[in-house]
Parts: structure tokens; C-alpha cells; sequence
């Protein structure tokens, strides 16, 4: 550990050690996230009754995102998330048709598939069936391991000396 001749040398030292530890713990969120949706396109989706063969389409994989770290007064922040691009984009679906010509189009947004489909057994949209709710999953994973825990290892990871 090295000594410092006054405050302003030790929180030039601290800041670049938490700015390179933060980066450390939004890599790992962002891991812990790309296993969820990763797990979410190996899994097989059951149904699809009278709906054309299930396609994966890779977007959801392809919109993960996270933000480089930052500081703002005195706070570090990251994200870690989906494009905006993502959340506006509209899947295609296809026509459905019910009795005597009413018909409507079951094509679904990013968004949708995110706040919707993604936690409720869902592939694209009802037809498709899947077995988990990922984001709870996402959820009690960062609950578990405590992003207080990931920071404070990556802190001393990087040499500083806490408890």
C-alpha cells in the first residue's frame, strides 16, 4: 500500500482504484446477465401450435450493452442492459385469423419480449412456451452473490485493503 503525503494523493489513489473495480464489477453483472439470455436461447421452446416454426433471431443476444464507468460528483456509475435500438425494434410475428375475418398481427417489441416474455415462460409470444423466469433468475443471482460483495472483491483484487 503506498503512502500518501495528504488526502488529496490518497483519493487520486482510491478513485482510480474504484473507477478500475467498478469496471471489474460491471464486467461481471454483464457476464452474469449474457448466461441468462444465453440460457434463455438454449433453451427449446414447447409448443407453437398452428404458428409457424419457432426462429431464433438473435436480437435479444445481440443488444446487450454496458456502459463504460462514470463518475458524476462523488458517485461511479455503469449500466448494463439492452440497446434502445432493442427495446424499439418490432418483431415480425405473422397473421393470425379468428372466426369471420378478424385478424391481427402478433408481432412483438424488444421491450415486450423484456418486461413480458422474458419472465413469464415465454418465446415470442403464447404459441411458444418455455420453463424459467429469467429475470427473477438475473435478479436473485445479483441478490445472492451482493454487488457489494462483487465490489469489495474487486477492491481488494486490485490492492486495497478493506474488510
Amino acid at each position: 500500500m503506498p503512502t500518501f503525503k495528504n488526502y488529496n494523493e490518497f483519493e487520486k489513489f482510491f478513485n482510480s482504484k474504484l473507477q478500475q473495480a467498478m469496471e471489474l464489477t460491471r464486467d461481471e453483472v454483464f457476464e452474469i446477465l449474457s448466461n441468462k439470455v444465453d440460457e434463455y436461447y438454449s433453451e427449446t421452446p414447447i409448443g407453437g401450435w398452428g404458428s409457424p416454426p419457432y426462429e431464433n433471431t438473435d436480437m435479444l443476444k445481440n443488444a446487450k450493452e454496458k456502459t463504460s464507468v462514470s463518475k458524476i460528483g462523488d458517485k461511479f456509475m455503469f449500466t448494463v442492459g439492452f440497446s434502445d435500438e432493442y427495446l424499439t425494434y418490432e418483431y415480425p410475428g405473422w397473421k393470425v385469423r379468428f372466426g369471420r375475418g378478424n385478424s391481427w398481427k402478433n408481432g412483438v417489441t424488444g421491450e415486450e419480449v423484456l418486461s413480458e416474455q422474458f419472465n413469464a415462460h415465454m418465446h415470442g409470444n403464447p404459441n411458444f412456451m418455455g420453463r424459467h423466469d429469467y429475470w427473477d433468475e438475473f435478479l436473485e443471482e445479483i441478490d445472492t452473490i451482493g454487488l457489494d460483495n462483487i465490489l469489495k472483491k474487486n477492491l481488494k483484487k486490485l490492492g486495497v485493503p478493506i474488510k
